[in-house]
């Protein structure tokens, strides 16, 4: 599985996000936090500002020491890209993703599988690429068309942000 090297321009994202333990921790939590979130935006569609693009977002991105009880907690955030100056519907978050260079991968197959993408681009691909994972950078989960539930014949797009060893 080899990447595209892509670079998004800053964009703001408006959802819900929530705290969680890694898909790589034994006590992983991510199955039971990340898709009530999901449910969430779609149900509180009619309160989001007008979206940009067609996608609907995955943003994940690590936490500062204070504001987290372990190592692997993180926090993620299912969202839609709006306009920088829209403002979010109470009791959702508005984040501001950095323009950033990615490694793109295309995940092909269920949706319970995405955790061999990220490990793969994390485990495999990354350590011989010449690239690093910028610190605080958010990890990019884009979803469309393509996604068609989750389901076997589903594709979605993982994006790794990337800068130079």
């Amino acid at each position: 599985m080899k990447p595209a090297i892509i670079h998004l321009p800053a964009f703001t994202l408006v959802g819900p996000h929530a705290h969680f333990i890694s898909a790589m921790s034994p006590d992983a939590n991510n199955l039971k936090i990340i898709p009530p979130l999901y449910q969430q935006l779609f149900a509180r569609k009619a309160e989001m500002p007008p979206p940009l693009d067609r996608f609907s977002y995955g943003a994940c991105r690590s936490l500062p020491p204070s504001e987290r009880n372990r190592e692997d907690e993180l926090e993620y955030m299912a969202g839609i890209s709006v306009a920088p100056q829209a403002n979010a519907p109470t009791g959702m978050g508005k984040w501001t993703v950095p323009a950033a260079s990615y490694a793109h991968f295309i995940h092909r197959g269920p949706i319970s599988q995405l955790t061999e993408t990220i490990s793969y681009a994390h485990a495999s691909w990354l350590p011989r690429s010449g690239f690093q994972s910028p610190n605080g950078a958010c990890e990019i989960e884009r979803y469309d068309d393509r996604f068609k539930d989750g389901g076997e014949d589903s594709e979605m797009d993982y994006l790794l942000p990337i800068k130079l060893a």
